[in-house]
């Protein structure tokens, strides 16, 4: 009997504490719901909190934020500003008012929700029939529309590729490249961002390997095609390309230029040598490496030192760091909270607030993004 009592005890004590923590979360949201800054209110309406008073605020972003919550599409499907409205028919509500709407943007939303699409395939917009065309509906007419928005989604949907081959307009052949058609004549195209495509398709590396645009034997090498030629390509990205293939490495720890060398250390080459490097974003890479952090940790860039501290290394000396973002980092670690909530700089609290930490003092910060770091990771832990 006694051991019913403990349990129904605790059951007890557990309820209240749940209460407690709820009545704690609510006071804190109803202070963000009021908040002076329409991008707090705006997180608020996203978490689901207060929207039967959003619904009516000044700023459209926040009654956007209400609209995605699916709460009272109808009387947002009258909101004077179009975006509202645009989210509205994106929750599939109020379609056969929306596709009179005098917003394209309104109508495409419409379209994309696969209704009035008989309606909608002679509509004034491009966009609006592009958004037709995405839908497979009336491909037949669409393919010969004056736009290329239009022309394009038809080609996405690999139809009449034939016709589309030889189109005016790069973005459709590209779209038909894509789509690994017509490559025999595409392969030859006048834009080289047709030529990347079809070298992405692997047709005909032999021949694009000695293309004259450096974007196209850079595909070419992502290939892994003929990396011990491309390797002393004068083209700097198409260097680069041959590094990410984990080609050469040993060749290329020497190259002039410092993102090809950047490369390497993403591979976790030549760390031992990479650590020294001129290069900042080249010691950055090595750091995240996890590699040399005790020399890095004293590294004269900022963001080198970002990247030590985000390795978890060296936050008690970090957390005094003269740059603000170095500071962020080590509070993204959960490190020093206490004191880094009085931190000057607003990042700093923002990463504070992330860490859910004295959410109801840092609700009363004189900056947004804090305050908006708030709401969204109360919203968090109470999901948890």
């Amino acid at each position: 009997m006694k051991k019913i009592i403990k349990i129904i005890k605790d059951k007890l004590f557990k309820i209240r504490l749940i209460h407690s923590i709820q009545y704690y979360d609510n006071c804190i949201m109803n202070k963000l719901i009021n908040d002076k800054d329409a991008r707090v209110r705006e997180e608020v309406a996203r978490q689901g909190y207060g929207l039967d008073r959003l619904i009516n605020d000044k700023d459209h972003h926040v009654r956007i934020a209400v609209a995605e919550q699916g709460y009272r599409l109808d009387k947002l499907i009258n909101d004077k500003n179009s975006s509202v409205r645009e989210v509205v028919a994106e929750q599939r509500y109020g379609l056969d008012k929306l596709i009179n709407d005098k917003d394209p943007d309104v109508r495409a939303a419409v379209a994309k929700q696969g209704y009035g699409l008989d309606i909608l395939v002679n509509d004034k917009d491009p966009y609006v029939r592009a958004a037709v065309a995405e839908q497979g509906y009336g491909l037949d007419k669409l393919i010969n529309d004056k736009d290329w928005h239009v022309r394009i989604a038809v080609a996405d949907k690999g139809y009449r590729l034939d016709k589309l081959v030889d189109d005016e307009d790069w973005y459709v052949r590209a779209a038909v490249a894509n789509q690994g058609y017509g490559l025999d004549k595409r392969v030859n195209d006048g834009d080289w961002y047709v030529r990347v495509i079809v070298a992405n398709q692997r047709y005909r590396l032999d021949q694009l390997i000695n293309d004259k645009d450096h974007h196209v034997r850079a595909a070419v090498a992502e290939q892994g095609y003929a990396l011990d030629k491309l390797i002393n390509d004068k083209g700097d990205w198409v260097r680069r390309a041959v590094a990410e293939q984990g080609y050469g490495l040993d060749i290329l720890i020497n190259d002039k230029v410092s993102f090809v060398r950047e490369a390497i250390a993403e591979q976790g080459y030549g760390l031992d040598i990479l650590v020294n490097d001129e290069c900042a974003d080249v010691r950055e890479a090595v750091a995240k490496q996890g590699y040399g952090l005790d020399i890095l940790i004293n590294d004269i860039q900022p963001w080198v030192r970002v990247a030590v501290a985000n390795q978890g290394y060296g936050l008690d000396i970090l957390i005094n760091d003269e740059y603000p973002d170095v500071r962020a980092a080590v509070a993204n670690q959960g490190y020093g909270l206490d004191v880094l909530i009085n931190d000057i700089h607003p990042s700093v609290r923002t990463e504070v607030a992330k860490q859910g930490y004295c959410l109801d003092r840092l609700v009363d910060d004189p900056d947004w993004h804090v305050r908006k770091a708030v709401a969204h990771r109360l919203s968090q832990l109470q999901k948890e």
